[in-house]
């Protein structure tokens, strides 16, 4: 199976569990980025951020037990899952934070959109907040995905202004 197969058939799965939980789900990260850009080379795994109040509804759509996260010195997530349940493995984050300058502050996604991928429907930050999101990251990897938005494949560096 290629990539945007790969891709469009996790959310084919993933999808309609979501919204029979009535959670708000966005994909982030490369995933969202092939979503945009229309490919999905080199995406190995899904990260969907969820919100809070809908979380333990979507948790039990995808069999997943209600856990708190753990987390790293850049991230960290108040609750956590992984769902294998298609192609590609999907990880699922509620109150998703990102240190920066030694403080934590909550990853939201304030303007999402609805995207069609492969025919199945999903939803991903607009891009030019998806490109912030990334910025914030500030991993090689995460850079690399934010200039992948741009029409000029370069996104200008911006320290301390994301």
């Amino acid at each position: 199976m290629d990539a945007n197969a790969a891709l469009a058939e996790t959310l084919r799965l993933l999808g309609p569990r979501l919204d029979a939980a009535e959670c708000r789900w966005t994909v982030i990260s490369s995933a969202a980025v092939a979503l945009h850009t229309g490919d999905a080379e080199g995406v190995g795994d899904v990260d969907v951020l969820i919100d809070e109040a809908g979380a333990a509804a979507a948790f039990a759509e995808l069999d997943l037990p209600l856990v708190s996260g753990a987390g790293t010195h850049l991230f960290r997530s108040r609750l956590f899952g992984t769902w294998q349940g298609g192609p590609l493995t999907v990880e699922v984050f509620a109150g998703f934070e990102l240190c920066t300058d030694e403080r934590w502050q909550e990853v939201h996604v304030e303007e999402r959109k609805e995207i069609k991928f492969g025919g199945v429907r999903a939803y991903v930050p607009a891009a030019a907040e998806l490109a912030t999101m990334l910025l914030r990251f500030g991993r090689e990897k995460d850079l690399a995905r934010a200039a992948q938005l741009s029409a000029s494949g370069r996104f200008p560096s911006r320290p301390g202004s994301v």
